[in-house]
Formats: C-alpha cells, structure tokens, sequence
C-alpha cells in the first residue's frame, strides 16, 4: 500500500570542473530544492540539476546523478552507471559527530587521494586472495643459493614461469630478497610499506603477495603486526598502478592518528587537493573511527550497494561536483476541527 511519504532532494553544484571535487568552502555555489513522490532520475545539465520520472537517453548535454526508486513507504537510491566519474560517495563531516566506523573494504576519498581498508586486527580474512602453490615431485634446486635442501617452513616453490634450473627457489630466498625492495618507515602509531609491484626479475611474471603451500599461507611480504589492535589501509593510485604503499595503524583506546599534508600527520598525502590536518582516525569502544576536520574538498566514504531511505531518513552524499541531501518526509497537515456541541 503506498503511503503520501515523499522525498526532500536538495542539491548544491559547484561550477568548477576541478577533478571531480566539491569544494566545501566555496560561497559561489548553485542551489535548488526539489521534491519526488515516485520513482526518478536525479540528471545536471550544465550547473542545474533536475528530476525526471523516468531515464532517458534522449536528453542533450545532461548527466545522471542518481536514480531513486519508490516502493511503499521506502526509497532506494542507487548509483545510475558504472562510471567511477559518478560514484556516490557518503559525506562524513555530515555524519552523526562527523565520524563514520571504518570496515574492511570500505574506500575512502580524502580530495583526489583513495585510501581502501585491506584489513582490521585479525589474521587473513576468508576472502582474502592468494595463489595455489602445488607441490611438483622430482628434483629441485634453489636458483639463488643452489641448494637441494629444503623443510616445511621454508619449502622449494615456483611462483613464475621460469622453468629448468631456475624453476625454483626457497621461500625464504625469494622473501629475502624482495625485502630489499621495500622501503618501511614509522612515525608514531603508523608504520608505511612502500614497494613497485612484485615480480620475477627473469620472466617477468607478477608475484603474488600471498599464496598456500600444502594448506599452509605464506607471505612475501613481511610486516611487523602491533601488538595492539591495528587497521591496515592501502594506499590506491589510479595514476601509479604498480607502486603500492599500505599503512599499519596500531592504536590502543582513545588514540588517534592525523592525515593530511602537514609535517605533522602521521599519514602524510602531498596532493594539493589534501587539506594540511583533513582527517583523523582514532580507536574507541573496540572499533577505528575516521573523522573529517572541516576539509576543504572533504572525507568520502564510496557507496557499494543501494542505500534504503524510509521515513525521518536523511543522508548527504557528492556525486562529482554536486552535493546532493535526502530527506524522507511526510507532508504537513492540520489538525481536523473537532465539532463543537451545544450545551442542553
């Protein structure tokens, strides 16, 4: 049964074509207020955004935003293409205590930098990747130290394409010497990895960071786990594909690290786009918080799946340049006059 609940859909555009960014600062910002009882399309055309009731291809020089479903008393919004230039993105300095509780997966956009949670204080997760090694009968030699022998923690494995007497090499061999080209520095609370892509200097064959040999995982990376609970954040560069950087946050309750451009931040990100002290991620109540600190082009949290709005509902999310708010509402109505009866 349909209810007379409608949608509140207030958007604001900055008229900047700036990398996709909103600047949270900006004065010269264009607004509009629009509502929707049934199900649309939220489309731009230039700086002005405005709804339609149904998608369209036909219409010129306009972009989809979003599009908003309606069943009963509830509203889906979801995502109108698979276009990275139009992900929805959760706004956190709108956020209760402007602060949103980090989840493995979860991807983070702090200006044109992306951060993506790999892991919270735990051994590998069950869906974590890693290569099947088989175990291959006959003789085998190290490449690098040339010996035969081998045990159950440190095995002879082959990991590429190389083959003859260069098909395998220890385990322990082959971490030692990737451990050469991985830069590792602390500051406070964080730890920062940095190393280009893991692959065989013969065959050229990517290497994986982690793989099981006879039902054991091992990995080739080495990593000094706090003793406190940690949150391990990668560092994704859509420009430098093969360089990786990952931070390990070990933080006890109440602490917190800093991120941004100044000296002083624990998790340092030279883009412009970056405010000096943007963020900070800090440990209470057995769970990592990152928290915006009023962000020239502001902390985002990407949107994977639809987001449900009923009633009393209202979220805040920025959709390329456009800053778009929903609120479910119902409509006002007055109070039916009781009728008034004579006194006998």
């Amino acid at each position: 049964m349909m209810t007379d609940t409608y949608l509140e859909i207030r958007t604001l555009t900055w008229p900047r074509e700036t990398h996709n960014l909103f600047d949270y600062e900006a004065k010269n910002l264009i607004k509009l207020t629009q509502h929707s009882d049934n199900t649309c399309v939220l489309y731009r055309s230039g700086d002005r955004c405005f709804i339609n009731d149904f998608p369209s291809d036909c219409l010129l020089d306009t972009v989809s935003l979003i599009s908003i479903g309606k069943t009963d008393d509830m509203f889906m919004v979801q995502q109108t293409g698979p276009s990275p230039i139009y992900q929805m993105w959760i706004v956190i300095k709108y956020l209760p205590g402007s602060s949103y509780e980090m989840k493995e997966g979860d991807v983070f956009k702090l200006g044109r930098e992306t951060l993506r949670v790999k892991k919270i204080s735990s051994e590998i997760e069950q869906g974590q990747s890693w290569a099947e090694i088989p175990e291959t009968p006959g003789e085998k030699i190290c490449k690098i130290c040339c010996s035969e022998e081998f045990s159950e923690d440190d095995p002879l494995v082959s990991l590429c394409k190389c083959s003859g007497t260069m098909k395998y090499i220890h385990f322990t061999c082959l971490k030692n010497w990737l451990k050469s080209k991985v830069t590792t520095k602390a500051l406070g609370n964080v730890s920062t990895y940095q190393w280009s892509d893991f692959i065989c200097e013969l065959c050229k064959e990517p290497l994986p960071e982690m793989f099981q040999f006879k039902g054991k995982t091992l990995s080739l990376l080495e990593i000094n786990y706090p003793t406190t609970p940690y949150i391990i954040l990668e560092d994704v560069k859509a420009d430098e594909p093969h360089q990786q950087i990952l931070y390990v946050i070990g933080l006890e309750e109440s602490q917190s690290i800093n991120i941004g451009r100044g000296t002083d931040s624990e998790i340092k990100l030279s883009d412009i786009s970056v405010s000096r002290f943007h963020a900070k991620i800090k440990f209470t109540s057995n769970a990592f918080y990152i928290q915006d600190n009023k962000s020239k082009f502001g902390t985002l949290v990407g949107v994977c799946k639809n987001l449900p709005l009923i009633l009393g509902s209202e979220i805040t999310m920025q959709v390329n340049r456009t800053l778009i708010t929903l609120v479910v509402k119902r409509p006002w109505k007055c109070c039916q006059k009781k009728k008034i009866m004579p006194m006998s």
